[in-house]
């Protein structure tokens, strides 16, 4: 029974931890975005982009939203998805 009991703990502990990261990667997630639209900008939100959508990322901004890089060059910090410090 104890062990059973220690067993529960630790998958609690386990979910609890993997609430806190994903809680921890959707603050850090930008909730607007600069959309190019009709020769114009206009921040919007990101639940409103679709696909085809062309979106500004300027200088030290987050990515928003997943897609593809439409300029000839661009640099990203990927140590948060990759680990790396």
């Amino acid at each position: 029974m104890v062990v059973r009991w220690g067993k529960y703990l630790e998958v609690i502990r386990e979910r609890r931890g993997a609430v806190d990261i994903m809680d921890n990667i959707r603050s850090k997630m930008p909730m607007e975005v600069t959309l190019i639209r009709d020769n114009s900008k206009v921040i919007t939100s990101v639940d409103s982009i679709e696909v085809g959508d062309i979106v500004e990322v300027k200088r030290g901004e987050r990515v928003g939203v997943d897609g593809v890089l439409l300029s000839s060059s661009g640099l990203f910090d990927e140590s948060s998805l990759s680990g790396e410090s």
